[in-house]
């Protein structure tokens, strides 16, 4: 006698195995191990409850990754994690840094925090921002000249480096200074324009392949003048930039013209056979080559004239012709289909059969029999015109009775 399992699992056993399969039913009630007490929990969703539903069950934190149970997981984030979010920042009201970022921002980071000199001037309001243009201004500041090894004062270091000075006697016996044009060479005065006239790489120079600029002027003709670079950066305008420079065809080594630079552009657009062009008769080609164009139209050209004229076949084919009767069979053909059937297709038509003795003889299509057929059909007798070779003076009659 069988019975179903007192837990619904769909499952049918034998009364005596029944008390057995119930022990071991994935359906049988369950409760959860870490106490959380849902219930309606079975054997079979029990331990997915345990690891992805249970309040009670343990996980880390997100911020600090310490464990803790997922019902308390919140609390935590919000209140005690030493890594959480912190407000928005009291000087300039960033947001989004966590605690520890947050109290180094607040304290060395912002720029709109407040600060003291170092030196001591007693200035109010100075923010994070300004510290650093403030000290290199700060009248209070000291430093050692490098000249001298003098500490001076920040108010007095303009006099002492003589920037108000030039041409006259300078405070500083040993001053000397960087290069005005801005090159960084650093150098005695009074060898300045020496060095700005042929050494510094600031000075403008012309450039020595003579390449000209235009400057249009409203009223005028237009002004040409020699262009003029800076002298560390003539050789990279040599090199890349200038017009008169000797440059190679794009399409360098198919194509190995050398021209000047300002005459590549209208080369590779209008002369280089190597160029990539469109076809004039718009088949979209990609790869097609200045050099290959007449080649290929004419490709195009036997390729329409082979179009129109399968277009007059059809546009002929398409006007309606009336069948004619055959003249042999009276079988109604198209006259252009007249001389095939004659051939081919007619019943009346004259084939060949062969003879024992070499004397070819012809009948009616309709009236012959495949040779391969001999001996299968009862013998009939055909009409038949024998064709006699030259060298047979009186031809033999036909036997038909073997074909």
């Amino acid at each position: 006698m069988q019975d179903w399992c007192k837990y619904e699992c769909g499952h049918c056993e034998a009364t005596g195995t029944l008390a057995q399969h119930e022990l071991a039913c994935l359906h049988r009630p369950a409760e959860c191990s870490l106490e959380c007490g849902k219930h309606g929990l079975i054997i079979k969703t029990k331990r997915a409850h345990e690891r992805t539903e249970c309040p009670n069950r343990e996980v880390p934190c997100p911020d600090c990754a310490k464990v803790m149970i997922w019902k308390k997981l919140d609390a935590h984030r919000d209140v005690l994690c030493p890594n959480r979010m912190a407000g928005p920042c009291q000087w300039c009201g960033e947001e989004g840094l966590r605690l520890p970022q947050h109290a180094e921002h607040e304290k060395s980071l912002c720029k709109m925090r407040p600060v003291e000199c170092k030196f001591g001037c007693g200035i109010e309001g100075l923010q994070g921002w300004r510290e650093e243009r403030h000290y290199k201004s700060c009248p209070e500041r000291t430093s050692i000249c490098l000249r001298c090894d003098q500490l001076v004062r920040g108010d007095d270091q303009p006099a002492h480096d003589g920037r108000y000075l030039y041409g006259k006697v300078p405070v500083c016996k040993y001053l000397s200074c960087h290069c005005k044009q801005g090159c960084g060479e650093f150098m005695k005065f009074d060898l300045m324009d020496k060095h700005i006239e042929e050494d510094c790489g600031r000075t403008m120079v012309p450039c020595p392949l003579k390449c000209e600029g235009v400057k249009h002027v409203e009223g005028r003709q237009s002004i040409r003048y020699l262009n003029k670079f800076r002298r560390n950066e003539v050789d990279k305008h040599v090199a890349n930039d200038c017009p008169e420079r000797d440059v190679q065809c794009v399409y360098y080594p198919l194509c190995k013209y050398i021209m000047k630079a300002h005459e590549r552009p209208a080369h590779v657009a209008n002369e280089c056979a190597e160029r990539i062009v469109e076809c004039s008769f718009g088949c979209g080609t990609a790869t097609l080559k200045a050099r290959e164009t007449r080649k290929h139209e004419l490709m195009h050209t036997k390729e329409h004239a082979e179009e129109n004229a399968k277009k007059a076949l059809f546009e002929q084919s398409l006007v309606r012709v009336e069948k004619e009767p055959c003249p042999e069979c009276n079988k109604p053909v198209l006259p252009r289909e007249l001389q095939w059937h004659l051939k081919k297709d007619c019943s009346h038509r004259l084939k060949v059969i062969s003879n024992k003795v070499g004397a070819a003889s012809q009948a009616r299509t309709q009236d012959c029999v495949d040779v391969s057929m001999r001996g299968r059909l009862p013998p009939v007798t055909l009409p038949y015109h024998p064709v006699v070779p030259k060298k047979f003076a009186d031809p033999l009659p036909l036997n038909t009775s073997n074909i």
